[in-house]
């Protein structure tokens, strides 16, 4: 018998996954938690060989959430699920053993291919992740940087700048709109450490501040709510 977690803060969104988990297999369990704290507990008790994970769970540090997962049990098949495009978090996510990654803007259609792959012991990401993966086994070095944002607010065409998991999650928590104060707390990091990280992330961006941040994330699509209409790629 399946046994599925899925942590999400949203009620919602677990009762649509319900629904879709009926759809694949007519005898399953789903276990469901709204934190980190919760879902962990379950996890530590039942070893759920599927997990379903929202990477925006407030003030929880998600990477290190996965990896304690994996620690538990390695052969543990993680789907993540985001609002924030596979641009920006895919690949971090990916090499610390994430099995597949849906944006939430996405069908339900999609959603059920990625769980079915997850269950036939298959990997889910979209064209445009493995395009990426492509690019990172072959390719030669390119520059990591923006253009600088213009007077007239256009911004220069980018390559996404290459982030370290820290800086990847405390970006997540920059577009969430968490200041500062609430960064470290959930990062279990000081004040002048996620500073730091700022001007870093500033630095790879090419910006100046959060605003200038938002809108060049926003203007090359990789926080956005359109429909990306590529293929998804099961393997």
């Amino acid at each position: 018998m399946l046994r599925f977690l899925y942590l999400d803060e949203h009620e919602l969104c677990r009762i649509g996954l319900k629904t879709i988990l009926a759809e694949i297999s007519p005898s399953y369990i789903l276990d469901e938690a709204a934190t980190a704290d919760e879902g962990f507990s379950l996890f530590k008790e039942h070893l759920h060989s599927i997990v379903v994970l929202e990477i925006n769970l407030s003030n929880t540090n998600v990477y290190e959430l996965v990896l304690r997962f994996l620690e538990l049990n390695n052969n543990c098949k993680i789907l993540i699920l985001s609002s924030v495009s596979e641009k920006l978090y895919a690949i971090n996510y990916i090499k610390i053993g994430v099995k597949g990654f849906v944006v939430k803007y996405e069908s339900a259609q999609t959603l059920k291919e990625a769980i079915n792959a997850m269950v036939n012991n298959k990997r889910f990401f979209s064209e445009t992740v493995i395009d990426m993966l492509l690019q990172q086994s072959y390719s030669a070095p390119q520059s990591n940087g923006f253009d600088k944002v213009h007077s007239n607010g256009s911004i220069g065409l980018p390559s996404t700048p290459k982030l370290s998991l820290r800086e990847s999650e405390i970006l997540r928590m920059i577009l969430q709109g968490m200041g500062t104060k609430e960064i470290a707390n959930a990062q279990s990091i000081r004040l002048n450490t996620v500073s730091t990280y700022k001007m870093r992330i500033f630095e790879k961006f090419n910006v100046d501040n959060i605003v200038e941040l938002m809108q060049i994330v926003k203007q090359n699509g990789m926080f956005n709510n359109s429909r990306n209409d590529q293929p998804n790629m099961h393997y």
